[in-house]
């Protein structure tokens, strides 16, 4: 039942991330393969979340083990690469609304050099380049970001909780 229900928008979901369908198959049928293997799939809280986490990093996973610089604005803005059902769109829309002002807050030479790194898929190498700046510049203000960003986002994840029960 979980296979036939997640299977292909998790393959989906994968894919916009490592932009290889046979890798992206593997991937998704070894997280559905451990989670049946581990037999534990019932005791977790929100089953879905949990998938699409899942794909989302050991996707990332791969992309790092095979040096794949790929990047793409439409992995941030997933809402338009997933198979989401209706009811939980908005849900999805208000999250990725939050993510973007929470950037749209950072400092502006910040705000570019995530963005260059980010949603262009540039190098940090690249970026630096680009906005004339050094590589150490470029990966301790990207290290601020991820921080500044995780920060806010702590602060929601008890909102997106208590929405995503009424949902």
């Amino acid at each position: 039942m979980l296979f036939a229900k997640y299977y292909r928008p998790m393959c989906i979901y994968s894919k916009t991330i490592l932009k290889q369908e046979e890798n992206a198959e593997d991937i998704v049928q070894d997280i559905l393969m451990s989670l049946w293997d581990r037999n534990d799939y019932k005791s977790i809280g929100n089953l879905k979340n949990y998938l699409y986490t899942s794909t989302k990093n050991r996707s990332l996973n791969a992309l790092n083990r095979k040096k794949i610089d790929v990047v793409n604005e439409d992995v941030l803005d997933w809402e338009n690469n997933l198979l989401i059902e209706e009811d939980d769109l908005d849900l999805v829309k208000e999250k990725v609304k939050v993510v973007k002002n929470i950037i749209e807050k950072l400092p502006t030479s910040k705000k570019k050099i995530f963005k260059a790194v980010i949603l262009d898929g540039s190098k940090y190498s690249q970026a630096a380049e680009d906005l004339g700046l050094s590589i150490n510049t470029v990966k301790s203000q990207m290290r601020q970001s991820y921080y500044f960003i995780n920060e806010r986002l702590k602060k929601n994840i008890l909102f997106f909780t208590f929405i995503y029960t009424l949902f």
